[in-house]
């Protein structure tokens, strides 16, 4: 009996745990949240960005898919009160932003790739 519902929390667990993954959130420019979306099964194998926001040494990457337009494409990052800090195109497929000179705290990068915007939430220690 034990072990019946062991098996039954453990699946009933990852179950939870899998929907967690398939929601996304967009943002607005003051990082506010607006929209809350399920993937669906296309979108998770369309993804168009890395949307990996480790900062190391000061550096946040990302990743822009090849065959992208990088003329097309616009980063723009904000602090968490909507102060733009700073806009630009990007320059390659792995575009690096320096975060040396911000101040510890919550920001939010943009990337518009053809009118499509994705917004992605960083801390910076």
């Amino acid at each position: 009996m034990k072990k019946t519902l062991l098996s039954l929390c453990v699946l009933t667990l990852s179950s939870v745990t899998q929907a967690q993954n398939n929601i996304v959130y967009t943002y607005d420019a003051n990082g506010n949240r607006i929209k809350r979306a399920l993937k669906s099964a296309k979108s998770q194998t369309r993804s168009k960005l890395d949307t990996n926001a480790e900062i190391t040494n000061g550096r946040l990457t990302v990743n822009i898919p090849h065959g992208t337009s990088l003329s097309d494409c616009t980063i723009v990052l904000y602090d968490l009160s909507g102060n733009m800090i700073f806009s630009k195109r990007p320059s390659s497929h792995a575009e690096v932003v320096e975060t040396k000179n911000l101040r510890a705290g919550v920001y939010i990068i943009n990337i518009d790739i053809n009118g499509e915007t994705e917004s992605h939430k960083f801390v910076k220690r």
